[in-house]
């Protein structure tokens, strides 16, 4: 079984190995966390078992809990995704990528992919209603879905994955739950566990021709691009896809304001996030009313106190406190950029194992080696091991699963 080693430890995470499940919702588990690693071969081994699974996954195009790097996701990854409706009497579904924005149609029936993404919001409508079905999800609000099957007045439950809190979770006719979030997308069968199986496919993964060139298209990668590491490159479309809001400087006024000092000619361009993931920084009115004090613009304040400023003699972004934050606004602009992106896949995603505080530190370890190859000059000037983000996200630690 050590080929299946990255599969059995999905399944150790979410679940844990403590729950009471039994054999069939062991191997419904083990059945999802095959096919969000593309390993049909497994997936066709456990169809043969001839177990009664309570569920089985129809398709699924969905992270592994613990991977960060999306690269390494089976083919056919939506990346994260916001449902946005169906249509065809409800066999086809929208989903609105998280990234872009673009609308992408999916079937139903299998999740291959229906054309390429359109930026234009379509006409869609609701599917047919689950009439006196016997699913309940619950409140969605829980960071692990649950579902509630009642059949012959005997109700059992059954935890399929930890999911953002913002996750929508769909009960449909025939038994199924279409889940879309930070994960991906995926639809789940809960109909009678004597029904057959069907023979996993290519297309459970997305792993088919047109599905593999799709997945060129839409999936995304945590990691920065190549670019970041040479900010006298960077561009706003290196950045900007990651944020929820750009905030531009005025380029007139902000020359007036810093007398065209050169460092600051990129916020007029390349601009700072409105809102970061992290929940702290604020640069609205700093960019509306660009104080210069001492040689330094305020670009972001917290609870309208300046909070980081550019010295415009060196270029650098220093904190209330005068240290260096970054060495660059490009530095800080791609810093902020791989905060936002790691905190938004991995908020809500916390594990049932035993190792969550092992898994935590991983996740932070990963992020922080990531901001020091952007920056490692102010990394490697900063004390320990405290660089600018950690202190950002000590309150958000309870949500930050790996």
């Amino acid at each position: 079984m050590a080929k299946y080693g990255e599969v059995l430890s999905e399944v150790a995470r979410v679940y844990g190995t403590e729950d009471g499940a039994g054999p069939e919702e062991r191997a419904a588990r083990l059945r999802f966390a095959a096919l969000m690693r593309g390993d049909l071969g497994l997936a066709r081994w456990l169809d043969g078992l001839g177990l009664a699974m309570p569920w089985r996954v129809v398709w699924a195009h969905w992270r592994p809990i613990e991977v960060w790097d999306t690269g390494t996701v089976a083919p056919g990854w939506t990346g994260p995704v916001a449902l946005h409706g169906f249509r065809a009497g409800g066999s086809e579904v929208c989903l609105q990528s998280r990234d872009d924005h673009t609308y992408r149609w999916y079937a139903l029936a299998d999740g291959a992919p229906l054309g390429g993404p359109s930026p234009d919001e379509p006409a869609q409508e609701e599917p047919p209603a689950a009439m006196a079905s016997a699913l309940d999800t619950g409140d969605p609000l829980h960071s692990m879905v649950e579902v509630t099957v009642t059949r012959a007045a005997t109700a059992s439950v059954h935890a399929l994955y930890p999911v953002a809190h913002d996750g929508d979770i769909r009960v449909l006719p025939g038994d199924r739950v279409l889940i879309a979030g930070y994960s991906g997308a995926a639809l789940f069968d809960f109909g009678p566990p004597a029904a057959p199986a069907p023979a996993p496919t290519a297309a459970l993964t997305g792993q088919g021709a047109a599905a593999g060139a799709h997945h060129r298209v839409t999936a995304s990668n945590l990691l920065p691009r190549d670019v970041w590491w040479d900010g006298g490159r960077l561009t706003p479309e290196d950045v900007q896809t990651y944020y929820r809001g750009v905030v531009l400087a005025d380029p007139g006024q902000l020359a007036a304001a810093t007398g065209d000092a050169e460092p600051v000619r990129v916020l007029g361009t390349l601009g700072l996030p409105r809102v970061s993931a992290l929940g702290w920084l604020d640069t609205d009115r700093a960019m509306k009313e660009l104080t210069v004090t001492d040689g330094r613009l305020v670009i972001a304040e917290v609870h309208g106190e300046p909070a980081l400023r550019l010295d415009l003699a060196t270029g650098r972004v220093v904190d209330s406190y005068g240290d260096t934050v970054n060495t660059s606004l490009t530095a800080l602009a791609a810093c902020l950029a791989m905060s936002d992106r790691a905190l938004c896949l991995s908020v809500g995603r916390a594990t049932r194992g035993d190792d969550g505080c092992g898994e935590h530190c991983a996740f932070l370890t990963f992020v922080r080696s990531s901001l020091v190859r952007i920056d490692p000059e102010a990394a490697a000037a900063a004390e320990g091991d405290d660089w600018w983000w950690l202190e950002q996200t000590e309150d958000h630690c309870c949500s930050l699963g790996a």
